[in-house]
Parts: structure tokens; C-alpha cells; sequence
């Protein structure tokens, strides 16, 4: 529009900095914005243009570390870019999927080359040193953990883990399992639990003893969401497809589907009968079925 810098930001500052604002919502909670859109029509212009791409992407960004797999060429498949010079598809990972086609994600990790430095260089003292060859059970270790002592360690080094390690006194490399999978929102929740459980085995219980043998590696909680697939497939007789439908819209956090898989599992709760003390008959949860199922 060749419309100077300083002239787009008086208007820009015009807009209210909330969380979700619209430039439709801006110009019914600002005056001084709706007086200049009334007034001067380059501004009625700059904004009736601005509401007509609001909410557009505003570039083409490629995965860090997706690969999709195809058995023919990909272009067969999907239409493909080019981005930086590599060859990039232009439909997002969701239509990939919903496709059919296989994505992959290939992390690198910086830490696996300091390690594998480190084990060089102490090689060049003791040839006979393998990363592979040492002790998972070792107490020297543990005991830094719990001590907080993690500096540069990947994915133990924050004041939050640090806190976590101190607390739990990790004895064995399934509670340093479960205190990342658990250091993460969501899962956060359970981590006053999970500590208490760990020191007071006694006070675990479970809402049904279908549970125990899914959750006692957790102390009681569900952390992983492989527990969650389990749990899905042998107490509601999901398949392993149902069970990872459910995965897939926890990680996703999608809403949208979830209502018919509580119809799917509260009612098989219910034909369970006394074997299933607990679960759907507990309020909050009956409540949720309720609803779901009307």
C-alpha cells in the first residue's frame, strides 16, 4: 500500500495487547482506533485490508525432523516445494497422516556426540572403556541424582528436575524414567503423588485391581501413554488401532472424537459389573459418562 513505517505503527499500537485480540474485536474495545478507521480512509483501507488476511499463515515452515516415507516417489503422492533448497511437501503432518503415508521423526541429539567424545578420550587412558559396558545399577550415581547434582546432564539439568531428583531419591533408571515423562504438563499433576507413593508404598491404590499389574512400575500413576493403551485394551477391550486412536488425541490434545470413545468405554465398565469396583461410579466420572452419553 507504500504506506510509511511510522504511520502503520500509530495505528498498530492502537490495538489492544490481550490475548486472542482481533483487529474486529480492536475496533469495538478501542475508540481511539474505531475514530481513526472512521476518520482517515488510508487507515479504513490498511485495516479492511489487514481483517482480510487476519488469521492467514504467514510463511511455510518445515518440520525440524520430519521424514515422510512413500513406496513411490513422493511426488506420486503429495504436492512438494522446495524450502531452503530442500524438497519440503506442502500438506502438514495431520493430511500426511490422514493419507495414509508414513512420517517419521529423525532427532539428533548433540549430547550422544558428547558422549561419544567423552568415551574417546577416556579410551586413550583405558583402551578396554565401553559407554556400553556400564553398570546401570550404579549407587555413586543415584546418590549425585538425588543430590540434585546434574549440571549439563540432558534433561535433568533445570531447578524444577532438580527439585524432583532431591525429592524422590531416584534408586534405578525407571524412576529417572518416570520423572521426565512426568516433568512435562499434564503428567505434572501426578508428581506429588508419585513421590508420596514412592516413599509410602502402603498408601497406593488403585480404582480397580485391574490396574496394579499396568501401574505398579509407576507407583500407582498413570505416566506413560502406552499405560493409557493398556489400560484401554484390557479393561474396555479397545483394539491396539482403538487404543492408539486414544493415544494419538491425548498427545494432540484433540477434543474432537472423544465423546464417542467414552461411549465405547463406559458402558463396557458398566456390563463389567463387580469386577470393576470404582471407575465409571465414582461421580466426577460418572458424571462425564452421563453427559457423554446423552
Amino acid at each position: 500500500m507504500g504506506l510509511p513505517y511510522q504511520s502503520v505503527d500509530v495505528v498498530a499500537k492502537q490495538v489492544p495487547m490481550e490475548l486472542k485480540m482481533t483487529l474486529k474485536r480492536a475496533l469495538e474495545v478501542s475508540p481511539e482506533l474505531k475514530r481513526m478507521y472512521d476518520s482517515d480512509p488510508q487507515v479504513t483501507e490498511l485495516i479492511d485490508t489487514a481483517l482480510k488476511v487476519e488469521g492467514m499463515p504467514r510463511h511455510a515452515s518445515t518440520h525440524a525432523a520430519g521424514v515422510v516415507i512413500t513406496p513411490e516417489p513422493t511426488d506420486y503422492y503429495l504436492p512438494l516445494a522446495t524450502n531452503d533448497g530442500l524438497p519440503v511437501t506442502q500438506f502438514n503432518m495431520t493430511e500426511i497422516e490422514e493419507l495414509g503415508l508414513l512420517k517419521m521423526d529423525f532427532l539428533g541429539l548433540r549430547t550422544l556426540t558428547v558422549i561419544r567424545d567423552a568415551e574417546a578420550a577416556i579410551q586413550k587412558k583405558d583402551p578396554s572403556f565401553s559407554i556400553q559396558k556400564l553398570d546401570y545399577d550404579d549407587a555413586a550415581t543415584y546418590k549425585m541424582l538425588g543430590q540434585g547434582e546434574t549440571e549439563g546432564v540432558f534433561q535433568l539439568e533445570s531447578s524444577g528436575m532438580k527439585q524432583v531428583l532431591v525429592g524422590l531419591q531416584p534408586q534405578n533408571l525407571e524412576d529417572v524414567i518416570a520423572l521426565i515423562s512426568l516433568y512435562r504438563p499434564g503428567p505434572m499433576d501426578s508428581s506429588p503423588t508419585y513421590l508420596r507413593n514412592r516413599h509410602e508404598p502402603d498408601k497406593i491404590s488403585y480404582k480397580t485391581p485391574q490396574l496394579a499389574h499396568i501401574l505398579d512400575v509407576t507407583n500407582g500413576c498413570i505416566v506413560y501413554q502406552e499405560q493409557v493403551m493398556q489400560i484401554f485394551r484390557e479393561l474396555a477391550g479397545f483394539s491396539f488401532g482403538q487404543a492408539d486412536n486414544v493415544r494419538r488425541a491425548m498427545s494432540k490434545k484433540e477434543a474432537r472424537g472423544d465423546g464417542g470413545r467414552t461411549r465405547a468405554f463406559c458402558p463396557w465398565l458398566h456390563r463389567a459389573g463387580p469386577r470393576m469396583p470404582g471407575l465409571c461410579r465414582q461421580w466426577h466420572l460418572r458424571e462425564s459418562c452421563q453427559r457423554d452419553l446423552r
